[in-house]
């Protein structure tokens, strides 16, 4: 990779109008800016992406799967947004020609999502943010303070610790005082490990 945007920041320089499009966890990304070798990297604007639209999934899954609009909808509700998820719920369900999401493949698709990325998040995880993630009693939305005491941090760790997840990707905070999680079915994927 070092390599690459070494090549790349010199196409830069001799003036070639080139643009780099870049995804991956959090912390990866950072560990790339944080190279004092790849300063470049500090100077490229930076896009911070949000969910994909539940309206836009819905359609395709619509019109793909050939579903109706309200179960498209459900479908797309499931995936939070989160595009691997999308990409993995659709792919089942067309190659297993199903218009109602049965257990089975429910299962299998929470196996994807945690043998290809929970997995590898959770173990980058520290103690104390993952006390936090633990702490959730469901996959609503949660109160801080509740989490808070629950996890058993102070005041001041906590909020290091939330916004840390935050950055992660792993919590969002769809109303003040309030924590829920990003991703699809990352409670599921919890209660498994506990």
């Amino acid at each position: 990779m070092q390599t690459f945007t070494e090549f790349y920041s010199s196409l830069l320089t001799d003036g070639y109008d080139l643009k780099l499009l870049m995804t991956g966890l959090y912390q990866n990304v950072s560990k790339l800016q944080d190279n004092k070798s790849l300063t470049f990297f500090y100077r490229c604007p930076k896009i911070s992406l949000s969910p994909l639209a539940l309206s836009s999934i819905a359609l395709n899954y619509e019109k793909y799967l050939n579903i109706d609009e309200k179960t498209a909808y459900k479908f797309a509700k499931l995936t939070k947004g989160y595009a691997y998820a999308y990409q993995v719920l659709g792919y089942l369900l067309y190659s297993k020609n199903e218009k109602t999401l049965k257990k089975e493949t429910l299962n299998e698709f929470d196996n994807y999502l945690k043998d290809y990325v929970y997995d590898k998040v959770f173990s980058q995880l520290s103690v104390k943010e993952q006390d936090i993630l633990f702490a959730f009693d469901s996959n609503n939305s949660e109160k801080n303070i509740d989490l808070r005491i629950k996890s058993e941090l102070t005041e001041k760790s906590f909020s290091v610790y939330r916004d840390r997840l935050i950055k992660k990707g792993l919590l969002i905070s769809p109303n003040y005082g309030r924590l829920e999680f990003a991703l699809p079915r990352f409670y599921e994927f919890l209660k498994s490990k506990n």
